[in-house]
């Protein structure tokens, strides 16, 4: 009992800390399970359409799950490097070489990249150079990924290890052994680590010291990640079953089986957790469970695009996930029926786990390219769209774009004339909206005839804060206060 009260009580404690890692500001996907609970579920917009923004290559293959935090996207190839772009444009932001293929996916946390090499080596960069930090020689080639928790970053080993560092060096704090292979990544939620070994073990150690708080037994081959949401740990299994069990356990070193599912076709991802549902891929159905009892909302069958490797995503109402084979599907379904929203092939295999921020999507292939799906921006575009006189000079500003304008500044000069009183007036508007105009108005009292002294020239000029412009100029007759456009 009194490891269970230990982990009640952390988990109040903790629980802000928790949300913060899971959730931030623009929710970006800081880590291969977005968060450190590895729910797979992000807050942000996602796209309706297969619309692909842009795609940019490395020069091998992408197994690696893209991590997206703020502009940028950072993920390994199998090239040996790991590769940061500009989440909008694709462009290549920097690069790091490392000593073999990269198949771990990259964490993010604090200005500090976190990835993992088949030289061996946990790599901590830069995030925004890409500069080494440091590094913690490993061993082994591994496909887990490094989970960033209470400023410490914990990850797995094939040899079953599981380590602890600290998050700003790579110094060790504590390790242990769960006595089989693990290629699982870590969940880290209530101040423990839950981790998954390959014989069916799962367990739930401290994360202040990795003492074991429970053990639960499958017995079945586990190559799925742990998900913990709500107190409760949601996994998959090769018997083929997808498990739900008591995330803070019975305090004497066991913990309950809350339901288990049984599915068809082999389970080698780890599921996603949201609004109350669990959404998990076999070899070739998306299977959406509840996530309190069990029970199945709904199948999805994808026929011959098999599925192994790749984890489903889930946000703004949708659930994506992709296909692995030669010929790789991503699809798109909505949450609550399971119907196709659409999918979009492509000529390689895809085992890259999807990220979500920013509205967009984001996945690797063994085409070796990075995609990114998403709406097409829109902009604002600043029109002067007529210049005319009568009693002084009116023009209309016109904005032609798709997207509001914003601090609209304009200005009417006059240069040249004989007599001109007043040369220049400026103002702005706080908004001109997509598709709307708004007129301005110069009085003028002067003269400009064009007899003694050349015509004036009357320019207008607008630009809103998202930097569009237009600047139009006219020649005309002034006299008086008649303005007369030639």
């Amino acid at each position: 009992m009194k490891n269970k009260i230990k982990c009640m009580v952390i988990s109040m404690l903790f629980f802000a800390t928790i949300f913060s890692v899971a959730v931030t500001a623009n929710d970006d996907w800081t880590m291969y399970g977005h968060d450190a609970q590895n729910s797979r579920y992000s807050t942000s917009d996602a796209p309706d359409t297969k619309n692909i923004l842009w795609s940019s290559p490395t020069n091998e293959k992408i197994i690696s799950s893209p991590a997206v935090v703020d502009d940028k996207v950072f993920v390994g190839s199998y090239d040996y490097n790991v590769y940061c772009f500009n989440s909008q444009t694709g462009d290549v932001v920097w690069n790091y070489t490392t000593g073999d293929s990269v198949r771990s996916s990259p964490a993010v946390y604090n200005g500090l990249v976190y990835v993992y090499s088949n030289d061996g080596n946990l790599y901590y960069l830069n995030a925004d150079d890409g500069t080494y930090v440091d590094s913690y020689s490993i061993g082994g080639t591994i496909s887990s990924s490094p989970t960033v928790a209470y400023d410490k970053v914990f990850f797995t080993s094939a040899n079953g290890k599981i380590f602890c560092f600290e998050a700003d060096s790579a110094t060790e704090v504590w390790n242990v052994s769960v006595g089989s292979d693990v290629v699982s990544t870590v969940a880290v939620a209530n101040d423990c680590v839950y981790v998954s070994s390959t014989v069916g073990d799962i367990f739930c150690l401290s994360a202040g010291d990795g003492s074991e708080i429970w053990m639960y037994t499958s017995g079945s081959l586990t190559l799925s990640s742990p998900a913990v949401v709500d107190d409760k740990v949601y996994l998959g299994s090769m018997s083929p079953s997808i498990y739900c069990l008591d995330a803070i356990g019975n305090g004497d070193g066991t913990t309950d089986l809350i339901w288990d599912y049984p599915v068809t076709g082999t389970i080698q991802s780890s599921p996603a957790v949201a609004e109350g549902m669990v959404f998990l891929n076999t070899k070739n159905s998306m299977y959406c469970l509840d996530a309190g009892d069990g029970s199945e909302q709904w199948t999805y069958d994808t026929g011959n695009a098999f599925m192994y490797q790749s984890s489903p995503a889930v946000a703004d109402g949708k659930v994506y996930f992709c296909s692995g084979t030669t010929f790789g599907t991503i699809f798109c379904l909505n949450i609550t029926n399971g119907n196709l929203i659409w999918k979009h092939d492509i000529n390689a295999g895809i085992k890259s786990s999807p990220a979500i921020a920013n509205g967009n999507l984001y996945v690797g292939s063994e085409d070796f390219n990075l995609y990114c799906f998403g709406v097409e921006p829109t902009f604002p575009e600043i029109v002067i769209s007529s210049i005319e006189g009568g009693s002084g000079i009116t023009a209309t500003i016109e904005n032609a774009g798709d997207a509001d304008a914003t601090d609209v500044q304009w200005s009417i000069t006059i240069e040249g004339g004989l007599f001109i009183l007043e040369k220049e007036i400026e103002g702005s508007f706080e908004l001109i909206s997509a598709g709307d105009s708004e007129e301005i108005h110069m009085d003028v009292l002067g003269i400009g005839l064009g007899i003694i002294t050349p015509l004036p020239t009357i320019t207008v000029t607008a630009e809103c804060a998202e930097d569009s412009s237009d600047t139009q100029s006219v020649s005309a007759k002034i006299f008086f206060k008649k303005v007369t456009v030639q």
